[in-house]
């Protein structure tokens, strides 16, 4: 076998080693002189120079691979440098490493450096400003220096963490010349020579500015940078996210934030009593800057943000539209919770994250908002320590108020155990004015709780955290994956940490759902463990990490897996594989991965296919290079007999079809279609790959109904001899394109016996027309029986 592999070109065995971290590839040079080598032509790089003896063997292995590069003409796609080093390392040579990977084909960057001196910072060079295939860029504690033009056209994502810029007008040219900007961090220090930060772009939806200034820094600088003067610019028209960690001395919104449904406010507005200028008309300013934002969906506020809100007395703020609601609050402003609550008339989640401060009193909370009466569902108190009366009283408030609330939490960040059966047992006897209100402990020993069932011979487990945020990786105990009692598994919201074992030789059924992996090798280990694992269920989004799902299983009967999100993601390699030989069900629901390989599937009897090759995102410009790949998906499938396709899929062969015919699927009796109305004049086409059809049913999308419907004169095999069972189950109106596609199927389908339309009229005659139209049709096949369901 290491002969055979040997064998292959060196461009193939680069691929392979594509999917190894880069130290795991170097490791590969050692086996043979054939090897030697061929590491170096691999396109992506992800070092750390902690990992070598000192920093000039890191220098060393930077520049040995530079210089093969140089030598083969070869270039890399992706790089990620992180960087410790010290004053008397050399601090010059990241700077011509740069500027030699910022070709034309670079696609994701990321350098990152350890505490350096203000001074010892990297210089970025000019051609990184110009760099026009890049699509993401992170770059942490260097210099960025005066440069005359930008020209970063492919660019999404950029980083800028605590680095330092030759002058404000610089990091303001490099944001607003991102044409395609969609997603912008920005990590500030106190001396990054950028008194004024300007965020401008007409495509960026989620921008997060954040501030590392420590009380030692403001002292130290505040006088030579004008700390106090450091202001803040947005002027965005699609911006979905914000993100405000900094503190915030004073800002402007130049642009409307209409398209905002998320913002995080964690910083301070610092509005001192002081009687200048500058303080009187800030007050204001923060106004304006909550008038801007009252159509928001999801917002978590500091202490500061929250008191200045309720400060406001004078025509208060009112957050209509707010759903999802975290806030810090001291003690003393609990008695303020209900009058705050009045503002948001339609809130369901709140979060209540409790700080200790002098003059906490006991508060009695009476008047009840409109929100517990009609829409609150979930409220979490946090706590740092054990609970006091006031935090008693507040969960009482809202068990006792809240008419449809289905969960109260209290989280409790450090506690005495003796404590806890109290407070368990005073929590769940509070009346409750909800009868599906469940009140729960923190979820701070989950671990323990896991760990003994599994102990005690668990067979079926459960776990479902609350979807508002995911659970640390210490949730899933180690020895959950040796449990070899356990025959059903249901994980959902949690993160699984790595394993060096795993052991479940009885796990039959298996629910992942959206969970945190560590990486791919994880979820693809877990799943390959399980030797009598029949039912998988895998549902992940962009957030997910795994990229590369593989699905490796000789006993699994039935799978089902989805891939949802909408935003841009920087990586390309979305990909599936699926390796079952006994699959006999098989649903994917996938608008992001561009490639699926189907090996070793047998016969599986049924299929749900709701997927784009990623070819729709793009307008189906791609459709050309996705041929191999949409053919071998379902030559692989072509002795399914039961096949359920979304408008989606079928767009994505509409335009195969223009190129070349679809496989053939001689088994398949029964096809559940949904058809775009521009897709539904090749409905003939794709009857024509299902000679053996039995069952027909049709659903119809986005169907226009003044438009015309030509259907090819070519009557396909299935409706000549084997076509018995036709419905379109989208309600009709009688329009002519409707009336067509029900007069194909009943003038060409010889053997047909039951045809079955629903009507969608809004009046009794229209009903009528539509039932004489019908008797006026000729029926090819004598027994057929037209069923009209109103």
């Amino acid at each position: 076998m290491a002969d055979m592999i040997s064998r292959l070109p060196d461009s193939l065995i680069s691929q392979i080693l594509l999917y190894l971290q880069t130290k795991e590839a170097v490791r590969t040079s050692v086996l043979s002189d054939r090897w030697k080598s061929v590491w170096l032509l691999i396109p992506k790089l992800d070092l750390d120079s902690s990992e070598f003896p000192d920093y000039s063997a890191f220098v060393g292995f930077m520049e040995k691979f530079l210089n093969f590069s140089r030598e083969e003409k070869s270039c890399l796609y992706k790089l990620r440098l992180s960087i410790q080093k010290g004053e008397s390392d050399d601090h010059s040579c990241v700077t011509g490493w740069i500027d030699f990977v910022a070709t034309p084909k670079l696609k994701h960057l990321e350098v990152e450096f350890g505490p350096v001196k203000r001074e010892c910072l990297e210089v970025m060079p000019l051609s990184l400003y110009i760099c026009e295939t890049l699509l993401f860029l992170k770059l942490h504690r260097v210099f960025l220096g005066k440069f005359e033009s930008v020209s970063l056209p492919c660019l999404k994502t950029m980083r800028l963490e605590l680095n330092v810029y030759a002058n404000e007008t610089g990091l303001d040219l490099l944001i607003s010349s991102c044409p395609v900007l969609e997603d912008l961090i920005i990590v500030r220090r106190l001396d990054d020579n950028v008194k004024v930060l300007r965020v401008r772009s007409q495509t960026l939806t989620s921008l997060s500015i954040e501030g590392d200034f420590n009380n030692d820094d403001v002292e130290a600088l505040a006088e030579e940078f004008e700390y106090e003067y450091l202001r803040v610019l947005i002027d965005t028209h699609r911006l979905k996210y914000l993100n405000l960690e900094e503190n915030i001395r004073e800002f402007d919104i130049l642009s409307n934030l209409d398209s905002l449904t998320k913002i995080n406010i964690c910083g301070d507005f610092h509005l001192e009593d002081n009687a200048d200028e500058a303080n009187i008309r800030k007050p204001y300013m923060v106004r304006n800057f909550f008038t801007s934002i009252l159509g928001i969906r999801d917002m978590q506020l500091s202490w500061d943000a929250y008191e200045f809100i309720m400060s406001i007395k004078l025509l208060p703020l009112q957050f209509c539209n707010l759903s999802c609601l975290e806030v810090q609050l001291h003690f003393c402003t609990l008695k303020t919770v209900p009058e705050f609550l009045k503002r948001c008339p339609n809130l369901k989640s709140l979060i209540l994250d409790l700080f200790y401060s002098s003059g906490a009193e006991q508060t009695r909370l009476s008047s009840v908002p409109r929100c517990l009466r009609s829409s609150l569902e979930f409220v979490e108190i946090k706590l740092m320590f054990h609970v006091k009366p006031i935090e008693m009283e507040l969960a009482r408030y809202f068990a006792k108020n809240s008419v449809i609330l289905k969960k109260l939490v209290i989280r409790l960040e450090d506690s005495v155990e003796e404590d806890d059966q109290a407070v368990l047992i005073a929590l769940l006897t509070l009346p409750r004015r909800s009868r599906i209100c469940k009140i729960e402990r923190d979820q701070s020993y989950l671990t323990q709780w896991i760990h003994n069932a599994v102990m005690r011979k668990v067979q079926d487990l459960d776990i479902l955290s609350c979807g508002w945020s995911y659970l640390g990786t210490e949730l899933m105990p180690f020895s959950l994956y040796t449990c070899e009692t356990l025959v059903s598994l249901k994980l959902c919201n949690v993160s699984l940490p790595d394993f060096d074992y795993v052991s479940l030789p009885r796990l039959k059924i298996m629910e992942l759902i959206d969970n945190i992996y560590s990486n791919d090798a994880l979820l693809e280990n877990l799943i390959s463990s399980c030797p009598v694992l029949e039912d998988l269920n895998v549902a992940r989004d962009v957030e997910n990490i795994v990229k590369v799902l593989r699905v490796c299983s000789l006993s699994l009967k039935s799978l089902i897996l989805v891939l949802d999100g909408d935003r841009y993601t920087e990586d390309d390699g979305w990909e599936v594989v699926i390796d079952a030989p006994g699959l006999s069900y098989l649903s994917l629901r996938d608008d992001q991965s561009k490639s699926f390989v189907l090996s070793s599937l047998s016969s599986p009897t049924k299929v749900d296919i709701d997927i784009s090759f990623d070819a729709v995102r793009s307008v189906l410009r791609n459709i050309l290079l996705k041929r191999s790949v949409v053919r071998n998906f379902f030559s692989r499938l072509s002795s399914v007999r039961d096949m359920t396709m979304s408008g989606t899929t079928l767009k994505v062969l509409s335009h195969y079809m223009q190129h070349e015919p679809l496989p053939q699927f001689p088994n398949m009796i029964q096809f559940y279609a949904v058809f775009y109305n521009s897709d539904l004049e090749k409905l003939p086409n794709f009857l024509e790959s299902c000679p053996n059809l039995k069952s027909l049913v049709l659903e119809l999308e986005e169907f226009k109904k003044n438009e015309m419907l030509i259907l090819s004169s070519s009557i396909p095999k299935c409706l000549r001899s084997s076509l018995e069972y036709v419905e379109i189950h989208t309600p009709i109106s009688g329009a002519e394109p409707e009336m067509k596609l029900a007069k194909y199927f009943l003038e060409n389908s010889a053997v047909l016996k039951k045809f079955t339309l629903q009507l969608g009229c809004k009046r009794m005659d229209e009903e009528s027309i539509i039932f004489r139209e019908l008797l006026k049709f000729r029926r090819c096949s004598v027994s057929c029986e037209v069923v009209v369901e109103v």
